[in-house]
């Protein structure tokens, strides 16, 4: 680029209409208008990385695990265990017993208690 073609950024202004949401309106120059933009970034940068808290409440398992380096929150995964069943829908999870497993079990200690003597 040629020195004669530079152009000082104190030195153009802004005449489009007004952009409430930064501040800026006709009148301003451009230096004015990038330094809006940049704060008004760095405001929305802290409030998304601040906006967030994972709590687990009560006295029960520990589904919030932590914050990681890069930013993202991780939660523990819910898995089964034996006579247990979790359903997923669109907002819950529901932990449920598993009645088939449990009426086999039942079924199995009522024969074997028929057998003894």
């Amino acid at each position: 680029m040629n020195c004669c073609n530079k152009t000082d950024a104190t030195l153009v202004e802004y005449t489009g209409r007004c952009l409430e949401n930064i501040g800026v309106a006709e009148g301003h120059t451009l230096d004015q208008a990038l330094k809006r933009i940049d704060t008004k970034i760095e405001t929305l940068s802290h409030k998304v990385d601040n906006d967030f808290i994972g709590l687990n409440l009560g006295d029960g398992a520990k589904v919030y695990k932590d914050k990681g380096q890069n930013g993202s929150h991780t939660f523990r995964t819910l898995k089964v265990g034996k006579g247990i069943k979790l359903t997923e829908t669109d907002d819950t999870i529901v932990v449920a017993v598993d009645e088939t497993l449990i009426k086999e079990l039942v079924l199995g200690f009522y024969n074997e208690a028929r057998r003894i003597p």
